[in-house]
């Protein structure tokens, strides 16, 4: 069987508990001794007649007594005289670390060919053909040797006349099969080809019409959302101008324009200044708005610097200043003004000429669907607040619109339907029965030539025969063996069959470090039990073309049944079998750290006592492992410092 060096982590109460030594006897601790029997003073001569059982109690009373002086001298001894134990030693220590672990399986097997046959006598007779030797090459058919009942040359001739008819007929039926077989298989392939044509070209028009069906109900979709658009509502605080004179029920159309909405809240007037006064100006810089019409100043903000290049006709260029001021109810866009700015140095910056004034925003108020009008607070300079009413349409065209979309999706989903109606297949060609080849006849008591063919392709290993050679029936003769495959019957336990698969590249290896490459053909999961384990007989074939492997030959394998990489890893002493809470045993390390974690195992104080200071149990989830780590896959953060065990000058002592 083949050795599997999957390392599996080995879990000791010792890690849980402490290595507990035995205890030392009185002897050996220098303490006082149990004290010693006491002696029993004599009794005076029993009668010879006295009964043996009160015999037997007295020597009852008197063990007991030994024993409970003993105990008492053994446990004044333990906790009054006994010596303290010896120190530990060196508390050793690991850290956690990035790394990778690797489970691999290796073992050896026995090469042999993948077909073999081995040939017996089946006939009392003599060996009057023989056409092979041990290393020759044959093919399946060839005639290997014949055996003969009898010598007359005239029924060996006979017999050899009916091979050769027998033969040559069923050369002319296999012809024949085999151009009826080819008839059958082109008009398969024809029809074949035709269906394929058929399901292609109704696939796409499957495609085509489930798209179409899927437009359709993304349409109706689109035309219920589309309810909400029969309110038009105020996108923004801001007053109506350009109102559109309709009266209720006038019929509105898609993207008609009904008014206005005017954010006149902020106003923004469009400057430019000389290029001399560029690093003058900064967004956020105080300005102030001089109205001519009205004859006032206000404040004012520089919302943006543009740095275009206009070019004045005076020469000179001048750059792009925008700035806002909040509106005090009396202004509106359209009026002349200008904004004087202040230097760095204190003196005054003028524009190169005035601008008009602009409101902070104007949007068009657009009907989003055809209706009529059915509510509108529609009037010149009203004022809206966001989400306010403007108008209500009435849902007369939309109804409408709703009943065409349904009525085009009934006629899609039913053509949809239609076309998946399964496809009409043509009939398929009734098969045309195969021919079995003629078999050899059985041997009648008159026939008196026995022809044995190679009933495999391959090379002749062994053959025990000699022309004119005398054998009995179930003598062997012939052994064939066809090396250009070769298997090798792995054993792969329980624990690492899950990672083979069928067509698996397998590694293997001769003595001599010839290397071979082999696949797993076939997964025997009918186990049996070894020591504790479950064993699987994996086959493997191995391509031997040039035939430089040989029946026989041990081939080592090796390859890889799991990885982890980047995974965090301990040393594998540290990792322990402790109980929780509820008496369950879990994986646990002990960490250091400065306080308890918050997950750390309860334990009994008797337990925790053979833990050192700062080191707490903790649990962890573990993974892979091999000789010297162990994966872990939650409950520690690398470089964590963990619990290894004790060091003394005479031994080891793990945790």
């Amino acid at each position: 069987m083949s050795e599997q060096q999957t390392p599996v982590l080995e879990k000791t109460s010792a890690g849980a508990a402490g290595t507990a030594e035995p205890a030392a006897t009185p002897a050996q601790s220098g303490g006082v001794p149990p004290a010693a029997p006491i002696e029993q003073p004599s009794k005076p001569a029993k009668p010879p007649k006295r009964r043996r059982k009160k015999r037997i109690g007295n020597l009852i009373a008197a063990i007991l007594a030994v024993v409970l002086l003993g105990g008492g001298g053994y446990a004044t001894w333990y906790f009054v005289f006994r010596e303290a134990p010896a120190e530990q030693g060196e508390i050793l220590t690991g850290e956690v670390m990035l790394g990778s672990i690797s489970s691999t399986v290796e073992g050896s097997g026995l090469a042999t060919a993948k077909d073999s046959a081995s040939l017996a006598a089946t006939t009392t007779g003599k060996i009057v053909t023989l056409n092979v030797s041990e290393g020759d090459e044959v093919n399946e058919g060839d005639v290997l040797y014949v055996i003969s009942t009898r010598n007359e040359e005239e029924e060996r001739a006979k017999a050899e006349q009916e091979r050769i008819e027998r033969e040559q007929k069923a050369l002319q039926e296999r012809q024949e099969q085999e151009q009826r077989e080819r008839q059958e298989r082109e008009q398969r392939e024809e029809r074949e080809k035709r269906y394929q044509e058929q399901k292609e070209a109704r696939d796409k028009e499957i495609a085509k019409a489930t798209k179409e069906y899927n437009r359709l109900l993304e349409d109706l979709a689109e035309l219920n959302d589309s309810r909400k658009d029969l309110t038009l509502t105020a996108p923004s605080n801001g007053k109506l101008t350009e109102v559109k004179t309709i009266k209720i029920g006038d019929d509105l159309t898609n993207g008609d324009v009904v008014a206005k909405l005017v954010d006149d809240t902020t106003l923004r007037l469009h400057l430019y200044y000389n290029y001399i006064y560029e690093n003058d100006i900064t967004v956020g810089q105080t300005a102030e708005f001089s109205i001519p019409a009205v004859m006032q100043t206000f404040p004012g903000v520089v919302e943006a610097v543009n740095k275009v290049s206009r070019i004045f006709p005076e020469g000179g260029s001048g750059f792009e200043v925008v700035l806002t001021m909040e509106n005090p109810g009396t202004l509106t866009a359209g009026m002349d003004a200008s904004a004087a700015l202040t230097g760095a140095d204190g003196a005054p910056i003028y524009p190169y000429e005035s601008g008009k004034l602009e409101y902070n925003s104007v949007t068009e108020l657009k009907v989003k669907i055809d209706g009529p009008l059915a509510t509108s607070n529609l009037l010149n300079y009203a004022a809206f607040k966001t989400g306010d009413t403007i108008l209500t349409l009435g849902d007369r065209e939309l109804v409408k619109k709703l009943k065409d979309k349904q009525e085009e999706i009934d006629d899609a989903a039913e053509r949809l339907a239609e076309l998946k109606e399964p496809i009409e297949m043509e009939p398929i060609p009734t098969p045309i029965p195969t021919i079995a080849p003629i078999p050899t006849p059985t041997p009648k008591p008159e026939q008196t030539e026995f022809v044995i063919t190679a009933p495999i392709s391959g090379k002749v290993f062994s053959c025990a025969l000699e022309l004119n050679q005398e054998i009995k029936a179930g003598d062997p003769t012939v052994t064939i063996s066809n090396t250009t495959t070769m298997s090798v019957e792995l054993s792969v336990d329980d624990r690492n069959i899950r990672y083979v698969s069928v067509g698996q590249p397998i590694d293997l290896s001769d003595y001599e470090g010839n290397m071979y490459m082999g696949l797993v053909e076939n997964i025997d999961l009918n186990g049996k039990s070894e020591n504790g384990m479950t064993i699987y007989p994996v086959k493997v074939t191995v391509d031997n073309a040039d035939g430089s492997l040989v029946n026989g030959v041990y081939l080592n394998y090796n390859f890889v049944a799991s990885q982890s990489t980047d995974c965090l890893t301990v040393p594998v002493q540290a990792v322990n079998s402790v109980s929780d809470a509820e008496g369950n045993l879990i994986s646990a390390v002990y960490l250091k750290a400065d306080t308890p974690p918050e997950n750390m195992v309860e334990m009994p104080e008797e337990l925790l006592s053979t833990i050192p200071e700062g080191f707490y149990p903790v649990p962890v989830e573990i993974g892979l492992s091999d000789v010297t780590n162990v994966e872990i896959k939650s409950g520690l953060n690398e470089m964590d410092v963990v619990f290894l065990g004790y060091q003394r000058t005479d031994q080891m002592m793990y945790g």
